[in-house]
């Protein structure tokens, strides 16, 4: 089951949208909702993006260690991204 090592980087790729939401959809109560899940998403994905990194150490050989490997790059393009919002003063103060 491929879809099994981009499982966490799909979630990242969605917590960049639900991040951006604030600013598209408005500031209500939804999208400042989905904001806070975002946050809290890229404070626990780089867990993942380390055990994939290892995962793709270990097995390198084959597929799998592509797939890790592949999968530890979409998450660390996100967090690049999220940088980038936050430098560019894309954060939500209450």
């Amino acid at each position: 089951m491929k879809i099994l090592y981009y499982l966490s980087s799909g979630f990242s790729i969605i917590a960049l949208g639900f991040y951006s939401l604030p600013w598209i959809y408005g500031t209500d109560s939804f999208a400042l909702n989905l904001y806070i899940i975002a946050i809290l998403w890229f404070l626990i994905a780089w867990i993942f993006l380390v055990i994939h990194f290892i995962l793709g150490i270990r097995n390198f050989k084959n597929k799998k260690g592509k797939h890790n490997f592949i999968s530890s790059l979409i998450i660390l393009i996100c967090y690049f991204i999220l940088i980038i919002a936050i430098i560019n003063d894309y954060i939500v103060l209450y």
